[in-house]
């Protein structure tokens, strides 16, 4: 797809297809900008679900790589990782000596 292409694809998108997440991210993809993980996840979704015109609704494509990762999958997981204190401190103590140390490799 050439470029003049993806900016009419992009205009297309914006003006005609509803509005919900992963629209500003596809057209944004469209105009050639780069993109997060996260926002490409979700400008694929919303690409691959047709603008979401049948409704923002989970796609329910379980063998799709994306589908846990879906905006509007209602079983996404929002996994909160707690740490021990000794672990928490352990990762302090590490980046406090990366701080130290940046800089000194090239010496």
């Amino acid at each position: 797809m050439s470029n003049s292409d993806q900016l009419k694809r992009a205009e297309e998108i914006e003006k005609g297809w509803m509005t919900a997440r992963g629209k500003k991210e596809l057209i944004s993809h469209l105009k050639g900008n780069r993109l997060s993980a996260s926002q490409a996840i979700k400008a694929k979704c919303y690409e691959c679900c047709g603008g979401f015109d049948d409704g923002k609704v989970d796609c329910e494509l379980i063998s799709c790589p994306l589908h846990p990762y879906m905006p509007y999958n209602p079983k996404k997981s929002k996994r909160l990782v707690e740490y021990s204190p000794e672990a928490r401190a352990a990762a302090g103590e590490r980046m406090k000596n990366a701080r130290a140390n940046r800089g000194k490799e090239s010496l």
